[in-house]
């Protein structure tokens, strides 16, 4: 692994994929009566160069007295995720990386999957020659619309020392990963505590991404329905203020589109959460092991283990209640994407219904202009053939009498040929 390791940070030191950002480190003692003692120091990304400073080092190293020890370090910042493209590692250089990894012996196979191309979580128990449990390993990564975040552990049963480094974006508020291990500091000792923190952690981006959908959906039902209602209302359509609801049926489609975006994406969801949790389960497998093993049997660990294993029985099967309704969501996705559809039919078909009674309405009337003109176009006849050139009788009334006597007829009879006609087409 050493080898794979030296070859990834090699390849990310030449594309550029480091970015230091702050770090603080939080400590947790606890005895074997769970009494516990807390100690936090920060470190700022601009003093973070090719080597740690030695304070912070110290820290680091610290001295395992009796009891267990907790060390986690935390960044509450992480460089941002970009599709398709490698993920930048939140360290200053190889050489920090390094220091921090080897100082709190973290999995270096988290580099494997530090890259963002996979959501997922694997954890290792390590057995001595007898295939007792001496030492656990965990290490998940995760990309989601609602906040990236990564994870490092390792956990030796010799000195129940469990090291931790946790990555999380900043729409993720790292403050509250804090309050838990403050409020749970009797569960230290128990090197799933922070897994399971973030299980809880998953659940809550998942129930806020099915909110979000159920808002989506129930926009788009409402909305549809007043739509529907007023078409049933309007006989005819305007096409005027059809084009004004452009943007309305715009916005309708781009929600229908981001609803089956995150359809798309629950397959790979569901994929970490599984992982996920089997990896939690093999940490409390191991847990479970090595508070068995121990020389003098603690009630109050076994206690507290019992805690969080019921704690991530839980949590999954409220993770398996949002996979079942997000098949639901599933079907009304269907459901409204078939309404909008046969809406923009019915829009479309009015649309040209009040296109042909248009067009109806523009032929009655040009048909009745053409009347007009074959009303007009004899009297210009006759009065060229009389070689009048204007429409003026001076001379005296025999040629306006002739004029008439000519042109009434002619205009009675081509108005009674032309209605039964015009009808007639209709």
């Amino acid at each position: 692994m050493e080898r794979l390791q030296h070859r990834t940070l090699l390849q990310a030191a030449q594309e550029g994929r480091f970015a230091a950002q702050d770090s603080e480190l939080h400590i947790f003692h606890s005895d074997t009566d769970l009494k516990t003692s807390h100690e936090e120091v920060h470190q700022s990304a601009c003093e973070e160069k090719d080597h740690l400073p030695p304070t912070f080092t110290s820290w680091l190293n610290g001295c395992n007295g009796p009891g267990s020890r907790l060390r986690l370090l935390l960044q509450r910042r992480r460089p941002p995720h970009t599709s398709g493209k490698p993920d930048s590692l939140p360290f200053a250089s190889a050489a920090s990386l390094n220091t921090i990894f080897e100082t709190l012996n973290l999995p270096g196979s988290y580099l494997q999957i530090a890259d963002g191309f996979l959501s997922t979580a694997q954890a290792h128990i390590t057995n001595d020659a007898k295939r007792d449990a001496i030492a656990f390993q965990l290490i998940v990564y995760c990309t989601m619309k609602q906040g990236d975040w990564s994870l490092a552990l390792s956990h030796r049963a010799s000195t129940m020392d469990t090291a931790v480094f946790c990555s999380l974006d900043q729409k993720l508020n790292g403050q509250h990963l804090v309050d838990d291990l403050q409020s749970l500091q009797q569960y230290s000792f128990h090197p799933m505590v922070i897994p399971c923190i973030m299980f809880e952690t998953v659940l809550n981006m998942g129930i806020e991404r099915r909110n979000s959908i159920k808002s989506r959906l129930q926009t788009l039902e409402h909305t549809m329905t007043q739509m529907s209602r007023e078409a049933t209302s309007e006989s005819l359509v305007d096409v005027g203020s059809e084009s004004d609801q452009q943007d309305s049926w715009i916005q309708l489609f781009d929600l229908l589109a981001s609803c089956r975006r995150d359809q798309v994406s629950r397959k790979g969801r569901y994929e970490f959460w599984k992982s996920y949790h089997a990896a939690i389960q093999l940490g409390l497998k191991y847990t479970h092991e090595i508070l068995l093993s121990a020389a003098v049997p603690n009630d109050a660990q076994s206690e507290v283990h019992a805690e969080l294993r019921q704690w991530v029985d839980l949590t999954w099967q409220k993770l398996n209640s949002l996979m079942a309704r997000d098949k639901d969501h599933i079907n009304r996705v269907e459901n409204v994407s078939t309404r909008l559809y046969s809406l923009v039919q019915q829009r479309d078909i009015r649309l040209q219904s009040s296109i042909a009674r248009a067009t109806q309405r523009d032929s009655r009337d040009m048909k009745f202009i053409a009347v007009l003109g074959s009303v007009f176009l004899p009297a210009s006849l006759i009065a060229t053939i009389l070689n009048v050139p204007e429409f003026q009788f001076l001379p005296g009334a025999r040629l306006f009498a002739a004029y008439i006597g000519i042109t009434v007829p002619l205009v009675a009879f081509i108005v009674l040929l032309c209605p039964p006609s015009a009808h007639t087409k209709s």
